[in-house]
């Protein structure tokens, strides 16, 4: 299913039962450079706004990106997760302050859980209100091993359907077995190779076409249907437009 992304000033309800879902744009700043120009993200508009949100750990990460681009894609993804978690907390964005759970995964006090993936120039967050979520999104790509990586990760019984199927459609169908994975480790923190953790039951995973080329897939306990979910693209600051 596509998703339709809605810009909105009003920072959105939550309650119990709801899902949202955020995208960040994380592309170049169409200074004509396509990405690949020498200036670091910090010296653009978007990028002077956004690098005060980040704690100095994050900045720091973010300094240690060798190519501009993933550095952009990375203050923009984290600024972002702090500017949208700013609406939920009533929070500054700049004192938000994460923890980790026992296995890794970050959070912030409260009910409020949440989960970031990053794939490209695109990010997406997930936020629930005392359920637990877990998010992954990818790019199509074709060119790569799928089999190798299946045999390594998926089940039997997702190998053979691999196997099976058309190879023109093999991308497609490896790419939402790796999501629905990804996903479902996410929601926990537990690790590709270790083993999942205890759960009160299997979460519900659901999969989503964020943007063409893309496949996401979310995991939480009690998921609403998609009528239901709620969906909104970050309006970045230091752009007339997101």
């Amino acid at each position: 299913m596509d998703i339709h992304w809605l810009t909105s000033p009003l920072p959105p309800r939550l309650e119990r039962s709801d899902l949202h879902l955020w995208l960040i744009p994380c592309g170049p700043e169409g200074d004509g450079s396509g990405g690949h120009g020498q200036d670091i993200p910090e010296s653009g508009a978007r990028g002077a706004a956004l690098w005060p949100l980040l704690s100095s750990h994050e900045q720091e990460r973010a300094s240690r990106f060798r190519l501009d681009r993933h550095r952009h894609a990375y203050l923009c993804a984290h600024a972002g997760l702090r500017l949208i978690l700013a609406h939920y907390l009533g929070q500054a964005p700049e004192v938000i302050r994460f923890t980790r759970g026992p296995h890794g995964k970050p959070a912030v006090a409260g009910p409020v859980e949440f989960n970031l993936t990053t794939s490209g120039d695109l990010a997406l967050v997930a936020v629930r209100l005392g359920h637990a979520v877990g998010i992954d999104c990818e790019r199509i790509n074709p060119h790569r091993d799928m089999i190798a990586i299946a045999r390594r990760l998926f089940s039997a019984h997702e190998i053979e359907q691999l196997q099976a199927c058309d190879p023109q459609e093999r991308p497609r169908l490896f790419t939402r077995f790796w999501t629905a994975l990804e996903a479902r480790v996410k929601l926990t923190g537990s690790g590709l190779f270790h083993p999942p953790l205890a759960t009160s039951g299997e979460p519900d995973v659901r999969h989503f076409i964020p943007q063409p080329g893309y496949l996401a897939a979310i995991a939480s306990p009690d998921l609403p249907p998609r009528s239901a979910w709620q969906t909104h693209r970050l309006s970045l600051p230091g752009l007339a437009r997101g």
